[in-house]
């Protein structure tokens, strides 16, 4: 059975994706997937924060592209923080500038970013199920507002996002800020795994040091919570964590 890793949060920090990546077997030292076969998930927020989200967006669309032709596979959900770029991108100055740049947005980014950036993050999904597990970029009950499955979930919030309704997406950027709606209530992950299926849920978005309350230069692994139903896997690379690649199975 062919392997299954996942990658938390990179927020711009492109060699250290690939030093994990690296390390994982999943990219060779010419920068090119080695993965073979296995699935690799990335659970969002490529962008902001960081010193080159760009390279990292270009990175991930890249190793897609070799990966399939490895029989292999690359699967890219979006985060909140990859909306609003994108947003800030179409629609120019306004209040999504302004909320991009409010959310650690980098100039670089944005005067980098091209159509073809826009059209590969407007195409991503914000659910998974592989297996018996759900990712998910954010440990949140956004998604309960598009749909009450994965599929339905995913086509709503591409249909938003592909239009131009200033409000519907405001409110999708808002709702998608909140955090640790798992962590407050166990109960709460139980009934999100039973709506949208799975046995567990895998997530990015919160730091894990915000969590369990280590340092982030120790933040190595995944923080397993919610009486195991959940997986945190956002390292916190941004604010210095080593951050790692989780095998999953």
């Amino acid at each position: 059975m062919p392997a299954t890793f996942a990658i938390g949060d990179i927020h711009g920090h492109y060699d250290r994706c690939l030093d994990l990546l690296h390390e994982a077997g999943l990219v060779n030292g010419e920068h090119h997937w080695s993965g073979a076969d296995a699935t690799l998930v990335f659970i969002g927020d490529y962008v902001d924060r960081g010193p080159d989200g760009i390279a990292v967006l270009d990175l991930v669309m890249r190793l897609q592209t070799e990966a399939r032709q490895a029989e292999g596979q690359v699967i890219a959900l979006l985060g909140n923080h990859d909306l609003i770029l994108a947003l800030a991108y179409r629609f120019g100055q306004g209040p999504f500038h302004d909320w991009w740049r409010s959310a650690g947005g980098i100039a670089s980014d944005l005067k980098h970013m091209t159509g073809s950036h826009l059209h590969w993050l407007l195409n991503r999904p914000l659910m998974l199920r592989l297996g018996d597990k759900l990712y998910v970029h954010a440990d949140a009950e956004v998604y309960y507002d598009y749909g009450r499955t994965v599929a339905a979930v995913n086509q709503t919030v591409e249909q938003i996002i592909r239009g131009n309704n200033v409000t519907n997406l405001s409110v999708l950027v808002d709702q998608f800020g909140e955090h640790r709606a798992f962590f407050v209530d166990p109960e709460r992950a139980a009934t999100f795994l039973a709506t949208y299926g799975g046995s567990q849920v895998l997530h990015g978005h919160t730091p894990i040091p915000g969590m369990a309350g280590n340092s982030h230069d120790v933040t190595t692994r995944p923080f397993v919570y919610a009486d195991g139903l959940c997986v945190n896997l956002d390292g916190g690379i941004y604010a210095g964590g080593e951050g790692f690649v989780y095998r999953v199975v």
